[in-house]
């Protein structure tokens, strides 16, 4: 198959149709052809930057804020049931999802970084969705605005949302570096920062409007990755020893550099296990390819060993260069959880996927779920970081596989392209060797100052010498 076309290529491999969280019937969350997401997004998003200062909600009254800010209050929220009833979700804080209700018709404001891809459409797409039940029950208003992967762009977006006055803007900055100003906007504003996902450079609480980051964590995922490679290549060589390469994320991107640093604390402790080459894919399954393809040029076969990928798209498009040069000998590691990516794990045998630690696009609801709990003075964000150890998904453990198996052909049956959150597989996670190994080494958070990943920061994407004589 040929990989001329990025998002084409990718999108074919994870199947033409896509359906994210599942929620008692919720429309909204079954979707479309990604072709046709793709276009709706393209209107939505260009009549909201079109109208955005000329919202009427950008005059409206904002609400009290706990702590911060005292205006006139919005608008009492009519009575009514949570969307979120029923989901069996829980996020540190905050504990159930279930009874999440607005008190007044609060104004949430989003900033996304890019929809290059189908997981940044599902993201997106799942704000609008959830937000869109929030506002016919409880008359909340939602603004989301997209940077297309520009990150002078994002940043007149931010001060475009924040002239709106919105009660709380959440955000994912394209890279951190040149997204570090939104923290001075939002407190100049008096505007209340949370960011999801990616981070900007400043830490939370570093003002009293940057409240605090929510994602999954990322650099746990990167150890676990580290000890899936070190156990593959033990079982193969009979000690942990071989070559591992690496495509990342963008690089300035703090997902990237996350994930390339928890790969990297693990591997310190297997000394014979070297990274020989890293490059940045962009998030992008055709520099995949191409990166593969230039290092299927340059080394001989069985010198790799292992890819470790930053995202699944990267590993399919690395999988493709592989397929079509005969060197299927090169075991990948991925981040995200694509059920095509979890079809693979399924058969590693055959396919030499070996894990797939999971980076899923669904933030919707723990976001909307920290925003309206803060609104309501129910929360006040005593901690600046909110990271969640998510699931990992590999055939090489004995009850991760039978869970797999059970969910990957109702995923399939659906046209999902991640496994909703709500089907379980947490618990199965817990039993896998890899997971448990990096329990043992990652206790103290990144975030945290004495944290021993921290030296690991200032090179993440930090290469080896290869081993002198191998292969053996």
């Amino acid at each position: 198959m040929s990989v001329k076309n990025n998002r084409r290529a990718a999108l074919k491999m994870i199947g033409s149709a896509a359906a994210g969280l599942v929620i008692g019937g919720l429309a909204g969350y079954y979707m479309k052809g990604p072709e046709i997401i793709e276009k709706t997004f393209t209107t939505t998003v260009k009549e909201t930057v079109t109208t955005l200062v000329t919202s009427p909600v950008a005059t409206a009254a904002t609400t009290t804020l706990p702590g911060i800010r005292v205006r006139e209050p919005r608008e009492p929220a009519p009575p009514g049931e949570s969307p979120f009833k029923g989901l069996p979700l829980e996020f540190p804080g905050i504990g159930s999802v279930s009874d999440i209700v607005p008190k007044a018709k609060y104004y949430l404001a989003l900033s996304n970084c890019s929809l290059e891809a189908d997981w940044r459409i599902l993201f997106e797409k799942w704000f609008v969705d959830w937000m869109s039940e929030f506002g016919k029950r409880f008359g909340t208003k939602f603004t989301h605005v997209n940077a297309y992967g520009d990150a002078a762009k994002q940043l007149r977006d931010v001060e475009a949302l924040i002239a709106t006055h919105p009660d709380i803007l959440i955000m994912t900055a394209l890279e951190a570096a040149p997204l570090d100003p939104v923290a001075d906007l939002a407190e100049k504003e008096k505007v209340p920062l949370f960011m999801i996902d990616r981070e900007i450079v400043r830490p939370p609480k570093s003002n009293p409007y940057y409240l605090a980051h929510f994602a999954w964590d990322d650099v746990f995922n990167g150890v676990q990755n580290g000890f899936m490679i070190a156990e593959y290549l033990r079982e193969t060589y009979g000690e942990p020893i071989g070559h591992v390469v690496e495509i990342t994320g963008l690089m300035g991107a703090t997902p990237a550099k996350y994930r390339a640093s928890g790969l990297r604390f693990t591997l310190e402790n297997f000394p014979d296990i070297r990274i020989i080459d890293c490059r940045d894919g962009k998030w992008e399954t055709k520099a995949a390819y191409e990166i593969m393809r230039d290092w299927l040029e340059l080394y001989p076969k069985n010198y790799i060993n292992v890819l470790n990928a930053h995202n699944d798209p990267e590993g399919m498009g690395a999988k493709e260069a592989m397929k079509e040069r005969g060197r299927e000998e090169i075991a990948i590691t991925s981040h995200d959880g694509y059920v095509e990516a979890l079809k693979a794990t399924l058969n590693w045998e055959e396919t030499k996927w070996l894990g797939v630690a999971e980076f899923g696009p669904a933030f919707a609801i723990p976001a909307i779920s920290y925003a309206i709990k803060y609104l309501n003075g129910e929360f006040d964000f005593p901690q600046p970081y909110y990271e969640v150890k998510a699931r990992y998904f590999t055939g090489r453990d004995p009850t991760m596989k039978r869970w797999l198996e059970e969910n990957i052909p109702k995923a399939e049956t659906e046209k999902a392209i991640f496994l909703p959150l709500e089907w379980g597989g947490l618990k199965e996670s817990e039993g896998i060797s890899a997971r448990k190994e990096a329990l043992k080494v990652y206790q103290i958070p990144y975030y945290e100052k004495d944290s021993p990943v921290r030296k690991i920061f200032e090179n993440p994407y930090a290469t080896q010498k290869p081993l002198e004589k191998w292969p053996a």
